[in-house]
């Protein structure tokens, strides 16, 4: 869809999914998300709304940790502030498994 990586930490992760990264030099890449009150298909769950803010509500499924490699849902550290972007692992972020009450 002509996305690109806008954000990139070493050690840490790359980041994209930003509706605003399609022109690699725009200020505004990283700022961006879904339409408000937008919706799509999960398939087995039906259609998702998106709130007023263009989010979803979190999904706390599976134990999987934030292993080097896997993707992660990015969000403002807020409930239910994940929208359309994501990231890739490039280390094992425990700090950011949900379940495991050992970190923040």
């Amino acid at each position: 869809s002509g996305l690109s990586f806008h954000r990139v930490i070493d050690n840490f992760m790359c980041q994209f999914g930003c509706p605003n990264s399609r022109d690699v030099n725009s200020p505004r890449a990283g700022t961006g998300g879904p339409q408000p009150n937008s919706t799509f298909e999960v398939p087995g769950q039906g259609k998702i709304a998106r709130n007023a803010g263009g989010n979803i509500p979190d999904e706390f499924v599976a134990q999987d940790s934030n292993l080097p490699y896997t993707i992660s849902m990015a969000n403002t550290g807020a409930p239910n502030s994940g929208g359309s972007q994501f990231f890739i692992n490039t280390v094992h972020n425990k700090y950011l498994d949900w379940f495991d009450k050992s970190t923040p």
